[in-house]
């Protein structure tokens, strides 16, 4: 009663609800064999478990079914398998003694399937949120540099299709040059999904290292190798982040800056990549940024066509809520690419949503070239950019708060010479 072997899972964290925080929900399984009821107790759900004393004991723990029949005011396939714990529990001075061995996991859906049943689960949950609009997408993140796909018919790729291409089956020798099989298997991602229509999306362009972490390469090595690789013919860049893999936002952009000088004018956006929890909250944390799109609803197709277009601004949701644009008199929009001879442009710059002082910097080409201030929430401004005769330029803004803090960013709108 006082001492016991005890298997913890934590799950995910839940709205409130039926009286409960937000807060993370737990199965609590326990060896116990004065008793054989389950019952939940705030967000545990306590299962206790019959054994046999000084033997092996073999214990087939169905957690999808307990978490069901655990929560059943939540989608219960609505969790995360975020943590296991395997211990003992004592109290009033008493003690308890076990051993674990042969751990195994089954995950009795995977694939396709999987990925199927998560779309079902989708839509059963928002149910409860009838405001918000949640749409399946895959990041590919094995083998490749981490990408994020933008497709109406999203899929998961058939990772054995690629070994077999690249001859590193179950039984082949190990990787010898994992630079060389992530570029492949990069490039090989998007061709495929370029092959259905969608858009891709070259991730976190430092490295996954979170907010504090170092930096593991300059801002010119990077641009290095995505100039080499061409962004692997990705179509969008996460720049969006205010400290990612060791680099500061400023470093984003300046990259995404540089790559449009060079020709790779990738449709910016603005990211939180939280993975949930206390720890990366999506609205408060550093990396809060969203991404805006134009688009004439919120399914998917329009919203990949608003990405196509680069109809997309990006910035920090909890200082923004307006809208910005960028238009020429003749009717050229943020995010086009407009062939021309002309020696100069004028781009009439739209936001609304402002405060007062904040400040909106012009960047012509990656270069800092003038700043305004807002008297209002409403701000409209014509700026006339010069046009060099030798190569090509682009016009994009940024918006930053009185105290100088990140608030929203424009894609550019692109001049080039020549077809």
């Amino acid at each position: 009663r006082d001492a016991r072997a005890t298997i913890e899972i934590r799950l995910s964290e839940h709205a409130p609800r039926e009286g409960l925080p937000l807060t993370t929900y737990t199965l609590h399984y326990y060896l116990d064999n004065g008793s054989s009821d389950r019952f939940r107790d705030g967000t545990t759900f306590h299962v206790p478990l019959s054994y046999r004393e000084g033997e092996w004991n073999r214990f087939t723990l169905p957690v999808t079914q307990h978490v069901v029949e655990g929560f059943p005011f939540i989608v219960g396939e609505d969790n995360s398998l975020n943590s296991l714990l395997l211990g003992v529990e004592a109290r009033h001075g008493a003690r308890a003694s076990a051993r674990f061995d042969a751990l195994r996991i089954l995950q009795e859906l995977s694939g396709g399937a999987a990925f199927a049943r998560q779309r079902e689960v989708i839509d059963l949950v928002a149910a409860d949120y009838p405001g918000l609009r949640q749409l399946q997408g895959v990041e590919i993140s094995y083998a490749s540099w981490h990408l994020n796909e933008f497709s109406v018919d999203t899929q998961l790729l058939d990772y054995d299709a690629l070994a077999d291409q690249r001859g590193i089956g179950r039984d082949a020798p190990p990787v010898s040059d994992d630079e060389a099989h992530r570029t492949f298997a990069t490039r090989w991602a998007v061709e495929l999904v370029h092959a259905r229509g969608g858009l891709v999306s070259y991730n976190h362009m430092f490295g996954v290292g979170l907010p504090g972490a170092q930096a593991v390469r300059t801002r010119e090595q990077i641009l290095d190798l995505l100039l080499d690789e061409k962004l692997y013919g990705a179509d969008i860049l996460e720049v969006g982040y205010r400290d990612r893999g060791g680099h500061p936002l400023a470093d984003h952009l300046w990259i995404w800056d540089q790559l449009a000088l060079n020709g790779i004018r990738a449709v910016g956006t603005g990211v939180s990549d939280s993975h949930g929890g206390p720890g990366q909250r999506w609205r408060t944390g550093i990396n809060n940024f969203v991404t805006w799109i134009y688009a004439a609803s919120a399914d998917k197709a329009d919203l990949i066509d608003g990405l196509r277009e680069g109809r997309v601004y990006f910035g920090d949701l909890s200082l923004f809520s307006g809208k910005l644009d960028l238009r020429t008199p003749n009717g050229v929009r943020m995010g086009e690419t407009v062939s021309t001879d002309r020696v100069t442009e004028e781009i009439a710059i739209e936001i609304d949503g402002l405060e007062r002082e904040d400040s909106i910097h012009v960047v012509e080409s990656g270069v800092h070239l003038r700043t305004d201030h807002s008297n209002g929430s409403r701000f409209r401004q014509r700026h006339t950019v010069s046009l060099p005769a030798d190569r090509d330029a682009f016009v994009r803004v940024e918006v930053y708060d009185a105290s100088g803090g990140a608030k929203v960013f424009s894609n550019p709108i692109y001049f080039v010479r020549g077809t």
